[in-house]
């Protein structure tokens, strides 16, 4: 929600937008967005408006300043010209984004003298940087000096050691970690030869592009990382959401690949090889609020997007499409292609423990199921899966309790805590399909709960809501 400013603070505003303030108005600004935090975040939420404006639709913010002229205005794709006033004011946002994330950075002039990264920008301002820890930019290649609160504008931008974050406008925020080399293009495209950068991107921005030795990076509504080694490989990692990925391969065609949730793959363009990297390795914190719960008092499962995960190295596995859809207000699961999920699930799974569900596939794969885990992993020593549909059996799991699919509901209630018992840590739901990646499953009203009376095997056909 955007923020509603006194009248003072609008005029101030719309003033400072259109570079327009006298002196005394430069200072009652500056003095606001110093003292004043709830002003502070209404100069951000206005900037940040009006950027995106004239950044998506040029036109519209013409016709607008026309309006409120009464002039005829034509208006190019912007340059963002920052005003005289740009340190001051981007202070202010260094300060605001130090209050959300718990980081103080030093203002310059109250800095000591690090040992400074390098970097040089040209040609127009596409954001402002704002903050890390080598808040000193050095001049690089006849670039201007750049330092937290300063623009950023297209061109090269290279740091040999340390962190710094930068802001697009649009909303990308981009971290990187030293040392970089790359290329800011503009506010929805960077190119990396060199380094880690973490690019987190808001709703509007979808789309944003990263290039990288060989490898375009799509954004589908994320926060992801791309790291490119000393000998030209890449890392991609996905903290949050999708990414399309794209590899020339030579005789051959684009290869691309999606990419979900805790999915992290290495990419060598120069020998056209993609290998992937256990999830359960990758240091993420679960993009799940603090006060979701997974099940309530009564024992259903909640689905959110948010808290599903893909299931150690099999969701896609060689190279098959996966992917997940929630319905029914979060009472439903849909798994399509060679799909496995998991739900983050601290559980004690005991003799009298029961998983209830609801169960239908509109195409049979290898294997569809579900199980419970504590390490992400297939083990070789433990049984944990239950097979309840598909064309395959498998040694780790149990097949008591398998159906031919069918597009109608089935009913089924297994008796885990009499196969085993112990701490659990994830749910998982999983449409196997190796060879083919046309698996689908749906499951529905998932329930785990304790029962003092449990019988090992029990399904039913024609499931209701």
């Amino acid at each position: 929600m955007i923020s509603r400013p006194d009248d003072t603070l609008n005029d101030l505003l719309e003033a400072a937008r259109l570079n327009e303030l006298s002196d005394v108005q430069f200072d009652q600004l500056h003095h606001r967005l110093r003292t004043d935090g709830e002003a502070c975040s209404a100069y951000v939420e206005y900037m940040t408006l009006h950027a995106m404006l004239l950044w998506e639709c040029p036109d519209r913010a013409a016709a607008i300043e026309a309006e409120s002229t009464g002039e005829s205005v034509t208006m190019p794709r912007p340059t963002y010209r920052l005003p005289r006033y740009a340190a001051l004011v981007m202070a202010a946002m260094i300060l605001l984004a130090a209050s959300i994330t718990g980081v103080m950075y030093m203002m310059p002039g109250d800095r000591p003298s690090p040992e400074p990264a390098v970097a040089y920008a040209a040609h127009n301002p596409v954001g402002v940087v704002i903050g890390g820890d080598n808040n000193a930019w050095q001049a690089g290649q006849g670039g201007a000096m750049l330092s937290p609160g300063q623009s950023v504008h297209a061109g090269q931008i290279a740091m040999d050691s340390g962190e710094t974050e930068i802001e697009l406008f649009g909303g990308v925020r981009l971290h990187f970690t030293g040392p970089v080399r790359a290329n800011v293009i503009d506010a929805m495209r960077l190119s990396v030869q060199r380094g880690k950068v973490r690019a987190t991107v808001p709703h509007g921005s979808v789309g944003f592009t990263i290039d990288a030795v060989g490898v375009r990076i799509v954004d589908l509504g994320t926060v992801f990382e791309v790291e490119v080694t000393e000998n030209q490989v890449v890392d991609v990692s996905v903290l949050e959401g999708n990414v399309q990925t794209m590899m020339n391969v030579p005789d051959h065609d684009v290869y691309t690949m999606r990419l979900s949730s805790r999915s992290r793959v290495r990419i060598d363009p120069a020998n056209a090889t993609v290998s992937r990297f256990d999830p359960w390795e990758l240091e993420f914190d679960a993009p799940m609020s603090t006060d979701w719960r997974p099940i309530d008092a009564k024992g259903a499962i909640h689905f959110v997007d948010s808290a599903m995960h893909p299931y150690a190295d099999q969701d896609g596995f060689d190279q098959q499409p996966t992917a997940m859809e929630i319905a029914d207000d979060g009472r439903a699961l849909h798994l399509i292609g060679n799909a496995w999920k998991y739900l983050a699930f601290d559980y004690e799974v005991t003799p009298n423990t029961v998983v209830e569900f609801d169960f239908r596939g509109e195409h049979t794969g290898e294997m569809h199921g579900i199980a419970f885990d504590d390490d992400n992993r297939i083990n070789s020593s433990q049984r944990r899966f239950f097979i309840v549909a598909g064309r395959l059996d498998h040694p780790q799991a149990f097949s008591d309790y398998k159906r031919p699919a069918s597009s109608a509901w089935t009913h089924y209630r297994i008796a885990v805590g009499q196969h085993y018992q112990g701490p659990m840590k994830q749910l998982i739901f999983f449409a196997d399909d190796d060879r083919d990646g046309q698996a689908d499953s749906w499951f529905r009203n998932v329930r785990v709960y304790e029962n003092e009376i449990v019988q090992k095997n029990e399904t039913s056909e024609g499931a209701t809501p």
